[in-house]
């Protein structure tokens, strides 16, 4: 084997992945030391290793180029202890994530045991932290309560009825018994079920099932009559499933209008709605309804930021001379739309690549649009934003505003990596100490050069120049040297002596 060359087997170590999530950081951290860091058996460089292998997501971007080497494993760590190990930020995270952990909409045991399970976890993170958790039985149980089912509500309610105050640990006691219950009683509810569907599936004369139906709320209710039967869609005759007693949509539901607007899509996505009517069957991205309002937002801005241009082309005279959109040949289309004039009518583009909308980029209309675009294309950089911008607006002083959205990123400037970096090695001796000119001195070449030859017709000759520098003043001595050869090098180097001493 080579001199100092590490030939080791790695071991096989189970560790738990680190992707950037802050309530995962306890477990990772202490894992992590007991397994690894605190084992003096295990060089640094494999420490390393097992580190960078256990980094994912946004926290091995930090670290990805992160040279391999014994040194740099202390960096990594306090480097990574600095971003995560944060006691403060820590218990904000962890009470945030409490707060927005998304409610029960329906009487669903899996739904029910991730709510439990994830509270759970969050409210041990804060109790590792030394937050006084024993004493806040009230905010704890109010805060799960509030996300609960109304069903699981209404059995906590009978089952604490004789109860002076509501516990922490005495509520989760009873969502866990009701888990568990609610999990063996759908067991046994489907197999009850599959035996039946065999059953009737055995019987010739099965009952035909009844058409689906589907309706729209803002249509007229039709019911479709089989066999006698009325047959209202699901959507219209089943109760609210946030939990409301009497039977409507979304649209007119109090307890969706409480929510705030993170909430609001949660649930919309969750019941697979439209994010504009809140109906179910089409989605709004498809509706022409999108791009004649932003459109309209378009000229709004435009006659807010250029008002005595627009008023000049709506009375058919060319813009001022003295106008920022003089250089643009600007020109209002049909819709009153201001637009790019230039010189592409015949290219073969859409219309709004050879003739974008006009913006200014301070208005704030702009400034959505670039980070819309900038969150659509993956938190793109600065010019591939900006092309992609342009091939429909053109944003007067868009190069800033596009910089101006990338640096004020928060997920880009998380991601941003970290580099490494080597610390200078210190002066050579004969670089710092004083000594006569040229006392030490270095060589190097330059060139080739042309040179004219004095015989006339003759192809002119390569040359090279002979740099000597002096070590400690740093005074500089150049001569003319032939060729590459050692003789023409020794020649060069007698004339530097003899002229330098």
């Amino acid at each position: 084997n080579r001199s100092g060359v590490i030939n080791v087997r790695l071991p096989k170590i189970e560790l738990p992945t680190f992707d950037g999530d802050s309530t995962k950081w306890l477990t990772f951290r202490d894992r992590f030391v007991a397994m690894i860091d605190s084992s003096a058996d295990i060089p640094s460089i494999l420490k390393l290793q097992y580190l960078l292998s256990s980094l994912k997501g946004d926290a091995g971007m930090l670290f990805e180029h992160t040279s391999l080497t014994a040194d740099n494993y202390e960096v990594t760590w306090a480097a990574l202890l600095k971003r995560y190990d944060n006691p403060r930020t820590l218990i904000r995270e962890y009470y945030r994530k409490i707060h927005h952990l998304p409610s029960v909409t329906s009487d669903n045991v899996n739904d029910l045991a991730q709510l439990v399970d994830e509270f759970m976890r969050h409210v041990n993170g804060l109790k590792k932290l030394n937050e006084p958790v024993e004493s806040w039985d009230t905010p704890l149980t109010n805060l799960l309560l509030m996300k609960l089912h109304h069903s699981s509500i209404l059995a906590w309610e009978n089952h604490s009825a004789n109860h002076k105050r509501d516990k922490y640990q005495e509520l989760m006691d009873f969502l866990q018994d009701r888990i568990r219950i609610l999990r063996s009683t759908q067991t046994f509810s489907q197999t009850i079920s599959e035996g039946s569907s065999r059953m009737v599936a055995g019987n010739k004369q099965g009952i035909e099932a009844p058409k689906r139906v589907i309706g729209n709320t803002a249509s007229t209710q039709k019911i479709v009559q089989h066999n006698s039967t009325p047959i209202v869609p699901t959507h219209l005759r089943s109760s609210c499933s946030l939990g409301c007693a009497e039977a409507h949509n979304f649209r007119t539901c109090p307890e969706f209008a409480k929510m705030d607007v993170q909430q609001r899509r949660e649930i919309a996505a969750k019941e697979r709605l439209c994010f504009n009517c809140l109906n179910r069957y089409h989605h709004v991205k498809d509706s022409v309804e999108l791009q004649n309002a932003e459109l309209r937002l378009c000229q709004l801005a435009q006659q807010e930021s250029f008002p005595d241009e627009f008023h000049e082309l709506k009375l058919g005279k060319q813009v001022s001379a003295d106008s920022k959109l003089k250089w643009l040949s600007p020109y209002l289309d049909q819709l009153d739309t201001l637009r790019v004039g230039g010189r592409l009518g015949n290219a073969r583009l859409s219309e709004n690549a050879k003739h974008p909308i006009v913006l200014a980029a301070s208005h704030p209309l702009s400034t959505l649009l670039a980070v819309a675009y900038h969150q659509q294309l993956l938190h793109a950089g600065p010019q591939l934003l900006l092309a992609t911008l342009r091939q429909r607006f053109w944003l007067i002083g868009g190069r800033n505003l596009t910089r101006k959205v990338f640096h004020h990123c928060l997920v880009c400037y998380r991601n941003k990596p970290i580099l490494v970096k080597q610390s200078v090695a210190d002066l050579p001796t004969s670089r710092v100490t004083p000594s006569a000119p040229f006392a030490i001195s270095g060589v190097d070449y330059c060139g080739p050069f042309l040179l004219k030859s004095p015989i006339r017709n003759r192809a002119p000759t390569k040359a090279y120049i002979a740099i000597f520098v002096c070590f400690a003043t740093r005074a500089v001595h150049i001569e003319l040297v032939s060729d590459l050869t050692t003789t023409s090098f020794l020649a060069a180097l007698r004339r530097f002596v003899s002229r330098r001493g």
